[in-house]
């Protein structure tokens, strides 16, 4: 009875304001130190391009050339500088080795999770707020309140969802894993969409809780414009920093993505003169364009040939390296970059009603989050659909879509039907009600297919070393990978995970 006591006094001290950010981010740590940096450098550096970004690194420190990347002495135009000059200061911190290599990646791949975690959280103080000021009934006021004390923002579930859902997601786990310049731009992209809507959420007229409060309004706007423009410029800021790690598609994705979602609920005019866009282009411009003036100068018009035409244009338009593949690739690609969460996702879609344009318009902008997870992750896989050439690794931009409109449904669908059974209400919740058939018997057949998917899924680990053959370029790459024990771990796991979702 007395440790009980004494745990409760100490987990009361840790929910204490001044030590809310310590089991965040000792949480946050351990899950981005699992997926991202256990075992980092253990083995040596994988396929053909991962020592291309490495060597082209290498040779920054050894030339002392910072504009132009070059391997073997050749250029290499292939991608902007940001990546390599992030490898060149982590060789000077860890040294030249696969750690040095994998290093950046590793941290956006964290960076991207935490921001992700934080805007789940800000997702919830506003829904936690709005409850607390518009519910008019006293026993729901006083079930809010024993809610919010029993299980406070600290430990919501939702934001750790979300976190959980990226950082475990089988892309995410690779490509933060590897030494190349995909999870560097992945993080900046994601990070950039997560930033414009906290700032967009700070810049709601009706208040970040709900409705319009005139005696509130006139006080917090000051601060919510101070906070609202730093969330905005720091998306000018990464979009920028996209820019240096791959190029224009740094400013067409998000740009696409944004505006479709402003247009579609109604508040372009409005948020163009929040975000003051012809300042943030010209933020973006000072930070990107100087490098690319001097890499023009110093090499003319074979970088521009090369990198906007060949690496960016014909990319697009045409097959590059043999990179084609049909118009459902992407529809594989998503189902196992988000296994086993994948399954639920076309139910999660279905979930966000995104055809009731004018009801969406009519919502503060905390509850619009679901639908601009939607936008976010239509506008990536439409715009790499569209492109001839074709790379797994082109969409991992939105798994953080994927991830929140997973866990959004989970919250609100999953979590409220658990909660009802337990307080043996006897009431089936209105989000599960009449219309909502259709989406609990799609759910309950996205349960039978994850089971299914998983089963796949471990059988095809157990036989990957089988499959995979003879490569001439990794010759001892398959019996590798089968003393490492690795894909008979991945099976089991497999297994694990079917067997709990039937119990």
């Amino acid at each position: 009875m007395k440790s009980k006591s004494v745990l409760h006094r100490w987990l009361q001290s840790l929910q204490a304001a001044k030590f809310n950010w310590i089991l965040p981010l000792i949480g946050l740590m351990g899950l981005s130190g699992i997926a991202f940096f256990w075992q980092l450098g253990y083995s040596g550096l994988v396929d053909e391009t991962e020592p291309l970004f490495a060597e082209a690194a290498r040779q920054m420190l050894v030339t002392g050339d910072w504009i132009t990347p070059y391997y073997n002495e050749t250029t290499r135009f292939d991608k902007p500088p940001l990546i390599y000059w992030l490898m060149a200061v982590t060789y000077q911190i860890v040294g030249v080795n696969s750690w040095g290599v994998r290093l950046p990646s590793a941290i956006a791949a964290s960076a991207l999770t935490s921001l992700s975690f934080y805007t789940l959280w800000r997702y919830v103080q506003a829904r936690e707020n709005f409850q607390q000021r518009f519910l008019s009934d006293p026993e729901l006021h006083e079930q809010t309140n024993q809610r919010r004390s029993d299980q406070s923002r600290l430990f919501h579930p939702l934001p750790w969802m979300g976190a959980a859902l990226i950082a475990l997601s089988p892309q995410m786990i690779a490509w933060g894993r590897v030494g190349v310049s995909d999870m560097l731009l992945t993080s900046c992209l994601g990070s950039a969409l997560l930033a414009f809507f906290l700032g967009y959420l700070e810049s709601d007229p009706q208040g970040s809780q709900g409705y319009p409060d005139k005696n509130l309004i006139a006080l917090k706007t000051l601060r919510r414009c101070h906070i609202s423009s730093f969330w905005y410029l720091l998306f000018y800021w990464l979009i920028a920093l996209a820019i240096l790690t791959k190029g224009p598609i740094g400013l067409v994705l998000p740009g696409l993505i944004v505006g479709s979602f402003i247009v579609y609920v109604g508040s372009w005019r409005q948020v163009w003169q929040e975000m003051n866009p012809i300042l943030g282009l010209g933020f973006i411009t000072f930070m990107t364009l100087p490098w690319y003036i001097l890499v023009t100068l110093a090499n003319g018009k074979a970088f521009l040939n090369t990198f906007f035409g060949y690496h960016n244009f014909q990319r697009f338009t045409q097959v590059v390296n043999h990179h084609s593949a049909p118009w459902y690739f992407y529809f594989i690609v998503v189902l196992l970059a988000c296994a086993p969460n994948s399954i639920y996702l076309p139910v999660a879609l279905l979930h966000t009603k995104f055809w009731q344009r004018r009801g969406w318009s009519r919502q503060p902008r905390w509850q619009q989050l679901k639908l601009f997870a939607l936008v976010w992750f239509l506008g990536t896989f439409s715009f790499f659909t569209i492109s001839v050439t074709k790379l797994p690794s082109y969409i991992i931009p939105l798994i953080p879509a994927c991830a929140i409109l997973i866990a959004l449904f989970w919250s609100e669908t999953i979590l409220q039907v658990d909660g009802a059974s337990r307080r043996g209400s006897g009431k089936v919740p209105r989000v599960l009600s009449s219309s909502q058939k259709a989406l609990t018997i799609l759910l309950k057949a996205s349960l039978i297919l994850n089971i299914i998917f998983l089963l796949l899924l471990a059988f095809a680990s157990f036989y990957t070393v089988n499959w995979l053959g003879n490569d001439p370029d990794m010759p001892d790459f398959s019996r590798a990978l089968g003393q490492s024990g690795f894909v008979i771990k991945a099976g089991l796991t497999w297994l694990l995970t079917a067997g709990i979702i039937t119990v």
